[in-house]
């Protein structure tokens, strides 16, 4: 999988596309997914989290500079899995919500969510203050964006399964596979559905 940082998809567009010339990820059909890492929604939060990765933009054109990423790697081919941290020590309410708006801006592209927890590594992995038990989310406001988000994506693939297994051949372990992520998908589904009503 592809990697691209959206300040520098924003940055550069003639580049990206220049780069989809070469890479084709359309070419006959196939389904291309690029990652392109958001980690944080609130133009404070980057700011503190990752202050050099808006550059050549602003902390506070972030939100803005992810959107623009999304719609032209879009425009170009693919679809984006876009990965977003919660639990980060210095994270608010304020900042869940903003990641949270950002979401709801950006569920209709062709991209995948994925909202991962915020895991200590070098030398705030040795401080105990910062133990991967204290912090992983129990905020509810951080939790309902895991479950909103993973929604999204079951939804998506479940709609996308026929494409997903398109590749597969014999025939028949095509259409195997093609009815078990449909199954997979509307049983997750389902069930992320469920959780969400009872909370």
């Amino acid at each position: 999988m592809d990697f691209v940082t959206p300040s520098t998809a924003a940055a550069y567009p003639e580049l990206v596309k220049a780069s989809a010339d070469v890479l084709q990820p359309t070419w006959r059909g196939r389904f291309s997914v690029i990652e392109l890492g958001i980690e944080a929604a609130s133009p404070r939060l980057i700011g503190i989290v990752a202050p050099g990765k808006p550059k050549p933009f602003t902390a506070e054109e972030w939100p803005r500079v992810v959107e623009e990423a999304i719609a032209l790697l879009n425009e170009c081919g693919w679809w984006v899995c876009a990965t977003l941290i919660v639990g980060f020590p210095w994270e608010t309410e304020e900042d869940i919500d903003a990641a949270v708006e950002l979401f709801d801006r950006l569920r209709h592209y062709n991209a995948f969510f994925l909202t991962l927890p915020f895991i200590p590594s070098g030398s705030l992995r040795r401080s105990k203050a910062l133990s991967t038990d204290s912090i992983l989310p129990r905020n509810r406001r951080a939790l309902e964006l895991i479950a909103i988000t993973a929604l999204d994506a079951v939804d998506k693939i479940g709609r996308l399964s026929d494409r997903l297994t398109a590749g597969a051949s014999p025939s028949p372990v095509r259409l195997l596979l093609r009815y078990l992520l449909k199954l997979a998908a509307a049983v997750g589904y389902r069930k992320l559905s469920r959780s969400l009503e009872l909370h």
